[in-house]
């Protein structure tokens, strides 16, 4: 296992977006395993998954452009909210807490966005989620299935021994669950990305007789440049901020 840890941006931000191009993320493995309802052969979601994918390293940006709406606005306020809850119940200090834009898994060419890593075994991932949806789920606690896909991911992906499941719903306190490694669950996992990134490179051999690593290899030349730009594009607009608050003195 090789991992390549990026903590010099943030997720959200243009190189976050960058960095994930052409790899299926911990977020994109319940299509990985997703089955058609009544053929049983792979869905219709993961074949999707497997054209967009080749379209980001081809094109080198994303394959989708939806930027969110008040919905995620609310529920990223949120997950900010629930963090801090989090680290109270469980006395985490500051220096025990890291929190990466992304983690790189060279081997299996995937990788995920935690929430949080915490000391050295463990990972947190945060959910928003309603009302009335909340306390249902509290007449029954558990993992939600919906879930189990990408705590497993984020498992396999990083190699950790825990990853605390937080889900949070105002004005109740946050339900936090801790999840394991399923190995066997894991198998199936690494089975799954072995075969999309095989179907991956089909596509891009066909269309364009060329490699995923060498589609892979511009993408990687191309990495400093975007952050760098990001840099100097942030330095610029705390620059701005800086004169519009000194006209305001």
């Amino acid at each position: 296992m090789k991992l390549i840890t990026y903590d010099q941006f943030e997720q959200n931000t243009p190189p976050w977006e960058f960095v994930r191009l052409g790899l299926a993320t911990s977020s994109d493995y319940a299509k990985l395993l997703a089955k058609g309802k009544t053929t049983g052969k792979d869905s219709v979601q993961r074949d999707r998954l497997v054209h967009d994918t080749a379209h980001e390293l081809i094109a080198q940006e994303r394959a989708d452009t939806w930027a969110g709406n008040r919905f995620t606005e609310r529920g990223h306020a949120q997950e900010a909210e629930a963090f801090e809850l989090y680290c109270d119940v469980r006395s985490l200090t500051p220096d025990m807490v890291r929190r990466p834009a992304f983690i790189k898994r060279t081997d299996l060419l995937t990788g995920c966005s935690p929430d949080a890593l915490v000391s050295d075994d463990g990972g947190v991932e945060i959910k928003t989620m309603s009302g009335g949806l909340f306390l249902k789920l509290m007449t029954n606690p558990r993992v939600p299935p919906e879930h189990v896909a990408q705590l497993q991911g984020n498992l396999l992906v990083t190699g950790r021994s825990w990853w605390d499941l937080v889900i949070y719903s105002p004005p109740h306190a946050p339900y936090v669950v801790r999840v394991e490694p399923d190995r066997p669950y894991h198998a199936e996992l690494t089975a799954a990305l072995r075969k999309f990134n095989a179907d991956v490179e089909a596509v891009l051999l066909k269309v364009r007789k060329e490699t995923m690593t060498t589609f892979r290899a511009r993408l990687d030349a191309r990495l400093e440049e975007v952050i760098d730009e990001w840099d100097g594009h942030r330095a610029e607009a705390a620059l701005k901020h800086a004169d519009q608050m000194a006209d305001l003195a």
